[in-house]
Parts: structure tokens; C-alpha cells; sequence
């Protein structure tokens, strides 16, 4: 099952975007799966101070943006 967020993560990674770690990846779709409520609150599974979990934290920066953009853009349709 294809759902919003994984939609938005799949156009986030086109093919030619400079590529990012699964770290990071993971930490966008987190964001998005919560922005969208698909989700009731962001999960890092990583060790604390890792590489990875850094890496998840700067994912979630995007995917918030990614999920605040959506959401505008679908409150800008309904009020049409």
C-alpha cells in the first residue's frame, strides 16, 4: 500500500538527486509519516550520538518542510 508519505519520499529521491544514507532517508519519511498523521510521533531508532542518528535528525529537518509544504498546498486547494 502506497500511502502519501512514501509518495512524497519517493518524489523527495528522484533519480540524479546527489544520494543520502538510509539514515537520513529514514528520518524523512519519519517526519512526513508524522506531519501527515500517518504516525503519532517521530521514532529514532539509532544509537544517540552516532553517525546515524545525526544523519536521522537532519532527515526529519526535510521531511518537516516536505510535509509543511504539502499541507499548504492542500489548504490552498480546499479553500478554491
Amino acid at each position: 500500500m502506497n500511502t502519501t508519505a512514501q509518495t512524497l519520499l519517493d518524489q523527495a529521491f528522484p533519480p540524479g538527486r546527489p544520494p543520502r544514507s538510509q539514515a537520513y532517508k529514514n528520518g524523512v519519511r519519519a517526519a512526513l509519516r508524522f506531519r501527515l498523521g500517518e504516525s503519532d510521533r517521530v521514532r529514532c531508532t539509532y544509537t544517540e550520538g552516532s553517525a546515524e542518528f545525526d544523519a536521522f535528525f537532519a532527515g526529519t529537518e526535510e521531511g518537516h518542510c516536505r510535509g509543511r509544504e504539502y499541507l499548504g498546498s492542500k489548504k490552498k486547494e480546499e479553500s478554491c
